[in-house]
């Protein structure tokens, strides 16, 4: 089969109309074995025959498209072996089977649900958690009603045989008389093990709902109001995680807690080789709001850092548009606070400029040329991951100028720092004005140091030379 043509197919049997008139057929084939069970009449007995027979040819016809459409032959068969068996014509004595076609209903609300993206996630869990539980008691019992019904004659009514099934779940052993034929023993041993299941997921969705419940009362704000001098990150993507990580091995924020803001639907997972995670704090919100930077403590953060969010599906002007203001906020706030923003288009920097931010990054410029380097210059790459890591090895630092070395060339201090102090002078920061972007990268040798500058260095461990 043409690659165009399965496309076209799969779109039409995934299509929310179809998923819809299969459900409403499912649940009209159920009725219908209802219907045949109980009414007496031949006649009637045939008409609704003919309706269920055309039911199970429009059956016949979804389920050869799915085959169509499948490219692996053997899940199709291990996922549609009891519709397929359900749908057999001449086997009359599986008519019992139509009862797990609900399954299929239960398949259909779990895609539906993944589509209700306005529901909080949590809520969203604990209604896919009944509806599962609903779902299989309605099977239950109609499988018990129906097999009971089948099994031992037709002198039972229908309403006894399902009211049957309910009790003999309850109550966990077979109500009224015992079956006397084989099915109606195994069905009636399918009820009682299927009762306790039901009790086991009451118990479990109930324990869940509790412990969600208990766990997420609002502890955290209490710990949020309390934090000082901590770190502010705005917004999330993957780089999130190792960026949390990084700060926590870093010497000069290891000791810092992080507020984390963001339109979670759930909340981020970490890795098991996390340092701190109980210093990690997560609020949901959007940052672009006054209120949720005020409620993260924003008035007594030391550094801001703005992610490109990818939370939301946005188009990447939409997210960068979101950063502008997240970063305009931020510093309308607090003037004085150190704050990084991400950027995915570098067009969109001059209007971060505008509103004072200390850096600004646009991660794709800087991914496209690690990745060229790496292309002409062979081995390179694995000085970046040491220097770019407080995981191991060599890292960048900075420290103000000793007092002994103002007035002296770069030249000359070069080597003192080396022995001294086992780094590497890399470049100058001009910090006269306050600035942070005047930075001279490799010093030329005859350049005077003088008391404004912060060196730049590459070590293994922080310095401090303003105390000597």
């Amino acid at each position: 089969m043409k690659a165009s043509t399965r496309k076209k197919i799969e779109h039409f049997i995934d299509h929310p109309v179809t998923d819809v008139v299969v459900v409403v057929l499912i649940v009209v084939s159920i009725v219908l074995l209802m219907a045949e069970l109980a009414v007496t009449s031949e006649q009637a007995k045939t008409q609704l025959g003919l309706v269920n027979d055309t039911i199970i040819f429009v059956f016949i016809a979804e389920l050869s498209l799915r085959w169509m459409a499948e490219t692996k032959k053997r899940r199709f068969f291990r996922h549609y072996w009891v519709d397929i068996l359900a749908v057999v014509p001449y086997l009359r004595m599986l008519r019992i089977l139509r009862v797990f076609r609900l399954l299929r209903v239960f398949k259909f609300g779990l895609k539906a649900s993944k589509k209700m993206g306005w529901l909080n996630s949590s809520l969203q869990r604990e209604a896919v958690q009944w509806f599962a539980m609903v779902t299989f008691v309605f099977v239950v019992v109609l499988f018990g009603g129906v097999g009971i019904r089948l099994s031992e004659g037709s002198h039972l009514p229908l309403s006894e045989a399902l009211w049957w099934s309910v009790m003999s779940m309850v109550a966990g052993e077979p109500m009224g008389s015992v079956p006397i034929s084989t099915l109606g023993r195994v069905v009636a041993l399918g009820v009682m093990v299927s009762g306790l299941t039901v009790f086991a997921m009451l118990t479990g969705v109930i324990s869940a709902m509790m412990v969600h419940r208990l766990g997420h009362i609002d502890t955290r704000a209490m710990d949020i109001d309390e934090l000082s001098e901590h770190i502010l990150i705005c917004g999330w993507n993957r780089s999130g995680p190792s960026l949390v990580d990084e700060l926590q091995r870093s010497a000069e924020t290891k000791d810092r807690a992080i507020v984390i803001i963001g339109e979670f639907e759930q909340e981020p997972e970490w890795p098991a080789s996390l340092p701190r995670p109980d210093t990690v704090y997560i609020l949901k919100g959007d940052c672009t709001r006054l209120d949720v930077l005020q409620k993260a403590g924003l008035e007594r953060a030391t550094h801001a850092i703005v992610l490109a969010d990818l939370l939301k599906e946005r188009s990447d002007q939409d997210r960068d548009a979101r950063t502008v203001l997240t970063a305009m906020l931020i510093e309308r706030m607090k003037r004085e606070i150190f704050t990084s923003v991400e950027l995915l288009n570098r067009e969109n920097e001059s209007f971060l400029k505008m509103t004072g931010v200390d850096e600004i990054v646009v991660g794709t410029e800087y991914a496209a040329s690690i990745i060229a380097t790496a292309t002409k210059t062979r081995g390179m790459v694995k000085v970046l991951d040491e220097l770019l890591t407080a995981r191991y090895g060599n890292q960048f630092y900075k420290t103000p100028v000793a007092a002994s070395m103002v007035g002296r060339r770069v030249g000359d201090i070069h080597g003192e720092l080396k022995r001294s102090h086992d780094v590497v002078l890399i470049g100058i920061q001009h910090n006269e004005k306050g600035s942070v972007r005047d930075v001279e990268v490799n010093p030329p040798f005859d350049r005077i140091v003088t008391h404004h500058d912060i060196l730049l260095l590459i070590g293994r461990h922080p310095v401090d030379l303003s105390r000597e």
